[in-house]
């Protein structure tokens, strides 16, 4: 959808307030959150293996079935909250959470991945990530 305002529903919140946060091991790179978006928050792409660091066996699973397609908040520092993307995720991989910075941190992002990088945030692997021991069967 466009980028403007116009047309757009009813949000309670300015943009920069709220700023979503998708799950990589429920996203299904669907898209339903791109298509429903009025603020071009989102991007589905290919994502390499490498990207998502904090994938689980289950989340490898899907990201493998449905071609490495993920989505990803390339822009949600438009976001504005309105929760059109997290009702419309088939997945329910999506969630808004509160902004705490200026460099769009945000109050809930542990175990979020890289897949919802903010306003100032890079899609960069979380290092505490990375050095965490693999989980046990």
């Amino acid at each position: 959808m466009s980028s403007s305002d116009a047309g757009a529903p009813d949000c309670r919140h300015p943009a920069g307030v709220l700023r979503p946060v998708i799950d990589p091991n429920r996203c299904e790179g669907k898209a339903a959150c791109a298509a429903e978006c009025p603020y071009d928050v989102f991007l589905v792409r290919r994502r390499a293996r490498s990207e998502l660091p904090t994938l689980s066996v289950l989340g490898t699973v899907k990201w493998w079935v449905h071609g490495g397609l993920q989505a990803e908040a390339v822009n949600a520092d438009r976001c504005h909250g309105c929760g059109l993307c997290v009702n419309a995720c088939p997945e329910s991989a999506i969630r808004l959470v509160r902004v705490t910075s200026a460099r769009g941190s945000a109050d809930a992002d542990a175990g979020a991945g890289t897949a919802g990088a903010g306003a100032g945030a890079d899609s960069e692997p979380d290092a505490s990530a990375s050095t965490s021991p693999p989980p046990r069967r």
